[in-house]
């Protein structure tokens, strides 16, 4: 039965490590080589297959690793940085719409709006007048 701690449990167990605990192994060490390439290359918009040929594997193997270990697929971990850059710019810095996009390699501003907005539920200009952080108070 599974669930009741019988085999079906011991092969799930097997299969999901879980949350890194442990030095890096030969799974984990692809996947570390793979956030450092996120954050040299997140500006520049890399599809999977490129960050996969930059790493050596291919694109279903790299989905594959961050499934299992991140719960996650490839193509959402360098959307997540991104948009992390962009929430932070958005509150830390008085740059305007266009200039946050084209700093971070996004070309068109309606695209910008629209990843942001989908990403958020909110568009960047909502989200900045909910979150701004200002530097010129005392």
């Amino acid at each position: 039965m599974a669930g009741a701690g019988g085999a079906d449990d011991v092969a799930t167990t097997a299969r999901d490590p879980g949350p890194v605990r442990y030095p890096r192994t030969d799974v984990e060490r692809p996947l570390a080589a793979f956030r450092r390439l996120i954050e040299s290359r997140f500006r520049e918009h890399w599809t999977v297959e490129q960050y996969a040929d930059e790493l050596g594997m291919s694109p279903a193997r790299l989905n594959r690793l961050c499934k299992q270990l991140l719960g996650k697929t490839a193509k959402t971990l360098p959307q997540e940085r991104l948009l992390l850059e962009v929430k932070r710019r958005l509150i830390y810095t008085r740059s305007n719409l266009d200039e946050i996009a084209w700093d971070l390699g996004f070309r068109d501003p309606a695209y910008f709006s629209r990843f942001f907005k989908r990403a958020t539920g909110s568009t960047p200009g909502n989200f900045r007048s909910e979150n701004n952080f200002d530097t010129t108070e005392a």
